[in-house]
């Protein structure tokens, strides 16, 4: 087909040069070249070898270029493969009109090369060979490059070559351009490699310093909307224990700033510090200075928390826009939460909270001048009488294009060429939840600094502490009526080194919770002393196979005449406690719980009775087959 169609050309233009390549003509040389049609064959990689013909006019000189003229065919020398496939230029794909016809269903199906080469042998392919025997991969920034590319922007989203972004060993100084790339020369040329990757050295000496990655976010011309870029790690030392040791990817949050749309961030209140969530509780201000540091500390104390979020445009606006959003709770949401200005004082007057009849609206107002300046809005939960569980109270940004009265208040929003909108296929849903908590339930919440909870360990074979601590916060939701003791305890990988800023010592440790009996044997026993064995009817089975192992400390409930008497056994010294006398039978394994001792008996009745003498607490008519749930101070009777 290929001969054919230059025949077909040549027929029509004779000074039109025709150019082949790809693995059919790299291995076919002679077979193109000799029907006279075609006058180059450009062997293997293209790329380069096509930018040096078309600027030399000549194929004469050109590494990896076959040719013909005055029917002789001259080769010119294989050009080297191409080491950096990530120095190709990406495909001009916006200039093809339909970019691709390929179809499955109905998707547009497009191609993107990851890797060129194999590694294997196979008999059947080409591709080793074409290759050299070599496999060659692009970088993951780079596919993704290629696969953004790809990914056609409805107007008025902007098309630009896209990227991600570059690291350097360095601290910035003069400008990205400069301290994220790396500047080198080829034959005279001066090249400037964007910095993907870098290499950091630790030896004996320096290990214990911080060595930083500095990121910078490339900015380009395309609409992305925000996205999240992982860094890979990888580990090459002479010393076997570091020798491909694995290491964490970092993932990075990229924040596209040429997409229309509002960012929120949610922070720690009344700072800067990015937490990730939006948690409030249920409150009342009460007249009384409870809460340290609260906004009015020597009037009213606000008994629930509230949050905060930052709110700015993703982008700037043009000269002379006006961009006004709403903050929108919908029914749902305004039976959990609502919205306030920082501290109650409505200082930053583009935050505007309006009522009409009993509609309370929200609306935030930015133009070019202070569209990156964040508005910092306060998320309070509304407080009822009803017992309920968690919730979720979600805020959508909904930007309005038309001018609108509200409260007393007009807006004008203006965007002269309607290229600022949102939501778009970029900028993501414009959603923001909340979680609520509730005060009628008693209940303790764990408030994490920042984003999450982080130790670094310390290695104790070296002088040097390399250990690195973190907090987080406890409170209750509702006010107590006594003292609650919440026991912190870990996984055994941590330790708990301060409470409230006071320092935990072995001495002010308490012992959390106790031993909890579980049955493990009901049947006869012999008892001598302190020597239990197994009696009549149970001899056959094997207490270590029942669970039992040296050491663990058992608690012993005997029935004798028939289970008619209950008795308890000192398990050190073999000596008789205290004996209990019933109607009936008891054969029911006792349960001991919180100093006392629960049974039932076929009498008919369930027993309570005191674990220290043996004294009836309480005896409470029940079958005698009944199970008994203790816990809380309640016996559960089924």
């Amino acid at each position: 087909y290929a001969l054919g169609l230059a025949e077909a050309i040549k027929r029509r233009r004779r000074d039109i040069r025709i150019l082949a390549g790809g693995q059919q003509a790299t291995f076919l040389v002679e077979e193109m070249l000799g029907p006279g049609n075609i006058d180059a064959v450009v062997r293997g990689e293209g790329e380069y070898c096509l930018c040096e013909i078309l600027a030399a006019d000549d194929f004469r000189g050109v590494p990896g270029v076959s040719w013909r003229r005055n029917g002789n065919i001259h080769n010119e020398p294989d050009r080297p493969l191409i080491e950096n496939l990530d120095t190709v230029l990406r495909p001009a794909r916006d200039l093809l009109p339909e970019r691709s016809r390929y179809r499955m269903g109905a998707y547009r199906v497009e191609g993107i090369e990851t890797s060129r080469g194999c590694p294997h042998h196979c008999s059947f392919c080409s591709i080793r060979n074409f290759h050299r025997g070599k496999w060659r991969s692009k970088s993951v920034a780079r596919v993704m490059q290629e696969a953004d590319d790809i990914l056609e922007n409805p107007a008025p989203l902007v098309d630009g070559e896209g990227d991600t972004m570059w690291v350097s060993g360095s601290a910035p100084i003069v400008d990205p351009m400069q301290d994220f790339r790396r500047h080198y020369f080829i034959d005279g040329d001066q090249h400037h490699e964007p910095g993907r990757a870098i290499v950091l050295v630790f030896d004996e000496f320096n290990y214990t310093t911080d060595q930083s990655v500095y990121l910078y976010a490339v900015d380009d011309l395309r609409s992305e909307g925000d996205r999240v870029v992982a860094v890979q790690h990888s580990v090459i030392s002479a010393d076997d224990r570091f020798d491909g040791v694995a290491v964490r990817n970092v993932e990075v949050s990229l924040r596209d700033n040429d997409t229309p749309g509002m960012y929120v961030t949610e922070v720690e209140p009344a700072t800067f510090t990015e937490d990730g969530r939006t948690l409030v509780i249920e409150g009342e201000a009460i007249a009384q200075n409870l809460v340290v540091g609260d906004m009015n500390p020597d009037t009213n104390d606000y008994t629930g928390l509230r949050d905060e979020i930052l709110v700015e445009l993703a982008r700037e606006p043009d000269v002379g826009d006006v961009i006004v959003t709403e903050l929108v709770l919908d029914a749902d949401s305004e039976r959990e939460a609502y919205l306030v200005h920082p501290n109650y004082l409505p200082i930053d007057t583009r935050f505007d909270i309006l009522i009409e009849g009993d509609v309370t609206r929200y609306f935030v107002t930015f133009d070019h001048t202070d569209w990156d300046d964040p508005i910092r809005v306060t998320v309070e939960a509304r407080d009822d009488d009803s017992r309920e569980d968690p919730g979720i109270a979600v805020i959508a940004f909904v930007q309005h294009k038309d001018g609108f009265s509200f409260g007393g208040d007009t807006f004008t929003p203006v965007d002269a060429d309607s290229d600022y909108t949102f939501p778009n296929l970029r900028s993501g849903t414009g959603l923001t939840d909340t979680e609520v908590i509730d005060n009628e339930a008693a209940g303790v919440v764990a408030l994490e600094s920042g984003t999450n909870t982080q130790l670094v360990v310390d290695d104790l074979t070296t002088g040097v502490d390399e250990s690195l601590d973190d907090t987080y916060t406890l409170r209750l939701t509702r006010r107590p009526t006594a003292d609650v003791d919440v026991a912190v305890f870990t996984d055994g990988l941590a330790d708990v080194v301060k409470i409230d800023g006071v320092a935990v010592t072995p001495a002010s440790m308490q012992v959390i919770g106790g031993y909890l009996p579980a049955q493990a044997f009901t049947g006869t026993l012999d008892i001598a002393g302190a020597v239990i064995t197994r009696g009549e009817g149970s001899e056959l089975g094997s207490f270590l196979d029942e669970g039992f192992v040296a050491g663990q400390l058992i608690r012993i409930a005997l029935t004798t005449n028939d289970g008619l008497t209950y008795t308890t056994h000192d398990t050190e010294t073999g000596k008789r406690r205290w004996r209990f006398y019933t109607d009936g039978p008891v054969r029911l394994a006792p349960v001991a719980d919180g100093g006392k001792v629960y049974f039932a008996s076929d009498d008919g009745h369930l027993y309570c009775v005191s674990a220290a003498d043996g004294k009836l607490v309480w005896r409470f008519a029940a079958m005698p087959t009944d199970r008994r749930v203790v816990g809380n101070d309640r016996v559960i009777s089924t």
